[in-house]
């Protein structure tokens, strides 16, 4: 924590130090005297571009987000070092500006390490595979068993990760190739799975004894499992699917496409 010396206040970020040495939390509080010195537009920017990275880091959601800010760490390394050729490197904020140069690398490693500093995000959720249970008994027992399973879960509060939507009683995303209903609760989770039995058990005396058998070899084309969210396609995915990656510095899912589109990023 640092005082500004002209307002007083307290900041956190990185600070603006002039030629008298002392501590400012923004060029407004800069004495012009300071801001007309050889090089101190050019330092006072550089240091308030790398306060601006550094307030965006928490925000990184994705790996877009993240390569987003290390190519601004990098465009504004290339475009400084630029700058400091020449022979007047006794000036003060050229001498400052070769300092923060320095701590350019550390910031492009807080940020290029974001996902492995952070708490896993992992969640336990009921998953439904409507698409195989539609080939596997018909579009007419699939719509029976969907509309009841439907009317059962209106009193049930419970997040969809595979389209993000909360059930309710005007809910329509039910059923649409994969539900992956989030709860907070194995309990929770065994009374949804539940629900979908009941709604399973009213119809199955009319499936054939190969249709029983495809639905067992699929576990009845339900599972509770435990997902984590993967920051390459976005999606949440069973933890048992991810593994991790070298060159991205990230687990990921591996299982849609949009997984391997980075594959060769740190190499263009």
């Amino acid at each position: 924590m640092y005082t500004c010396t002209h307002c007083k206040n307290k900041f956190k970020n990185r600070p603006l130090i002039g030629s008298n040495n002392k501590k400012y939390c923004s060029i407004r509080c800069i004495p012009n005297s300071l801001i007309d010195e050889a090089y101190s537009s050019e330092y006072f920017n550089l240091i308030e571009s790398i306060n601006d990275i550094e307030s965006r880091i928490s925000g990184i959601n994705d790996i877009d987000d993240r390569f987003e800010l290390e190519n601004e760490v990098n465009d504004l390394s290339t475009s400084y070092i630029v700058d400091m050729f020449g022979d007047d490197e006794g000036l003060f904020y050229k001498g400052q500006i070769y300092t923060e140069l320095k701590s350019l690398d550390k910031l492009y490693d807080k940020i290029h390490n974001i996902f492995m500093e952070r708490k896993l995000q992992l969640r336990r959720a009921v998953i439904i595979y409507w698409d195989d249970l539609l080939s596997i008994v018909g579009n007419e027992i699939y719509s029976i068993i969907l509309k009841c399973f439907h009317e059962k879960m209106k009193s049930v509060s419970c997040e969809n990760l595979h389209y993000s939507c909360i059930y309710s009683k005007n809910s329509t995303e039910l059923g649409c190739s994969i539900d992956k209903l989030y709860v907070k609760t194995l309990r929770q989770a065994h009374d949804i799975k539940k629900i979908y039995y009941e709604s399973f058990n009213q119809y199955k005396s009319k499936l054939t004894d190969k249709q029983l058998d495809s639905l067992s070899i699929t576990n009845n084309c339900i599972d509770i499992q435990t997902l984590a969210y993967c920051f390459i396609c976005k999606e949440w995915e069973p933890w048992d699917d991810f593994s991790f990656d070298e060159k991205l510095n990230v687990y990921k899912c591996g299982v849609w496409s949009d997984c391997s589109k980075y594959d060769d990023y740190y190499n263009d």
